[in-house]
């Protein structure tokens, strides 16, 4: 069982660093408070820092060493801090500042014990941290915070499990055109956890997010259409075929078996289908889609802190 819950463990980490690489830069956007929160300490501020290293790299490699491991022997705070690796004292740096963000990655260094030794409260502290901070930001309509807060009410990381509150910040950000909770979403209505299972919605919010070339979602909304009610085996092989072209090897190994399935009318339908989903994406989706991101590298430094 313990080999299970590492295995799973690992296969989440995976899933997070794909995400960091590619989602995170999107929520580091420059919005602006009022001037009034920026004069007061007990509010939330905006900080642009440009020290450090970008924070999608920093989040690849803290991946990686929660994956690999790191130094898990019982030693002294002092010797630890001598042998902690760049990566995490880094972390821990960004965390003392206030980064709500590093505060979570600081708290999951601790509950896991790699790279330092293992200490539950110290965890359980850093991640109240950051779940007060998000909750600061979130408020103020931030997608970015919306998202974690969420995905905290999940875990039950900084406040208690709750699935009702998870799906209410998700539905925020997703509204906002999120499409990590537009994901998280559509995984809850496909599971049923803390709403009545609804295959129709897992599809609606699914399709938003790959309707915005997520291959992640693209995946999901595949897989909804080939294996739950109501069953649409062109729109699936539509969606893996979108996702597996992107390099999602989930999705090249699930094509043939919903090719398997369709008529040669469904399939030459399905087909006309990506081609026209691909010119459409070409002639505006890649467009913005370029467009963004060049805003994201511009603003890959930016970091919400909270300070008190």
């Amino acid at each position: 069982m313990a080999r299970a819950r590492g295995d799973m463990w690992k296969e989440s980490s995976v899933d997070f660093v794909k995400h960091s690489a590619v989602t995170f830069p999107h929520y580091f956007q420059d919005q602006a408070l009022p001037a009034a929160g920026r004069s007061q300490p007990n509010r939330l501020i905006l900080i642009q820092d440009t020290h450090g290293y970008p924070v999608r790299i920093v989040l690849f490699i803290f991946t990686l060493v929660l994956l690999l491991g790191g130094v898990s022997s019982p030693l002294s705070a002092d010797i630890m801090m001598k042998n902690e690796p760049e990566t995490v004292r880094s972390i821990r740096q960004r965390a003392e500042k206030g980064d709500a963000l590093f505060q979570y990655m600081l708290g999951e260094t601790y509950e896991r014990g790699n790279a330092v030794p293992q200490d539950r409260e110290k965890a359980k502290k850093w991640h109240r941290k950051a779940s007060q901070c998000f909750q600061l930001v979130a408020e103020q309509g931030d997608s970015f915070a919306q998202f974690w807060l969420g995905f905290m009410y999940t875990s039950g990381k900084g406040v208690p499990q709750d699935n009702l509150e998870a799906i209410k910040w998700y539905r925020m950000a997703a509204e906002q055109g999120d499409p990590g909770a537009q994901v998280a979403l559509g995984k809850i209505y496909t599971s049923g956890k803390g709403v009545p299972q609804d295959n129709l919605e897992a599809i609606k919010w699914y399709r938003m997010a790959a309707e915005q070339g997520d291959p992640a979602a693209q995946y999901k909304l595949a897989l909804v259409y080939s294996e739950l009610a109501p069953q649409n085996y062109v729109e699936s092989y539509k969606w893996v075929k979108l996702a597996a072209s992107k390099g999602r090897r989930l999705a090249g190994k699930e094509l043939p078996r919903v090719a398997a399935k369709m008529t040669r009318e469904e399939l030459a339908e399905a087909k006309r289908l990506v081609r026209e989903w691909r010119q459409q994406w070409k002639r505006k989706g890649k467009r913005e889609w370029k467009r963004k991101r060049q805003e994201r590298r511009k603003q890959f430094s930016n970091s919400i802190r909270c300070q008190w």
